[in-house]
């Protein structure tokens, strides 16, 4: 329960297109500072600072399934939120097979921005969210593809990016596109 801010109407809203539109993603030990955040609503004030070299990179993976989950759980030892980030991509090949196998069980941190134009933060100064995969070879009528997620469970809710925009450039594309390679 956020104990900082008072129980309040909840307001209609107009409906808001599903889905996400950029993902970025870091790896969680590349980041040297955290900006600090703001308790009351869960927003970020300053910039990230990141350790020389660091690689910030861009997932191009099918529009239709990027989904991004916040689940609220209670448990003996309190309240937290069950996070995750999937979506899926195709055209699965050699390379792209022995970067996912590397990257397994890593922590990262993920910006995504949602297709109404809200940036969200997925991971904390504490862990970053934890990579996995899977593979299907597909079958007779469909193309191998991966499903790709970003999971954590955490105390508090993704960061929302809402007066301060974050510096997050581009310094790599990891692509699971379609393809037509094996056609």
């Amino acid at each position: 329960m956020n104990i900082y801010s008072q129980i309040s109407n909840i307001n209609k809203t107009a409906p808001k297109p599903g889905g996400l539109c950029k993902i970025q993603f870091i790896a969680w030990e590349q980041i040297l500072s955290w900006p600090n955040l703001n308790p009351y609503t869960n927003t970020i004030t300053d910039d990230f600072v990141f350790k020389p070299g660091f690689q910030v990179f861009q997932l191009n993976v099918a529009h239709k399934d990027r989904v991004f989950r916040e689940e609220l759980k209670i448990s003996p030892q309190g309240e937290y939120y069950d996070q995750l980030l999937a979506c899926r991509g195709a055209g699965f090949n050699r390379s792209n097979n022995f970067i996912l196998q590397a990257m397994a069980g890593g922590k990262f941190v993920v910006f995504f921005t949602d297709k109404y134009g809200d940036l969200k933060i997925l991971g904390s100064q504490d862990c970053g969210a934890e990579f996995l995969y899977n593979y299907s070879s597909g079958d007779s009528v469909s193309t191998r593809s991966v499903s790709l997620q970003f999971k954590i469970e955490s105390v508090s809710g993704a960061i929302v990016v809402d007066d301060f925009i974050p510096t997050i450039p581009d310094t790599g594309i990891f692509a699971l596109e379609f393809s037509t390679e094996f056609e």
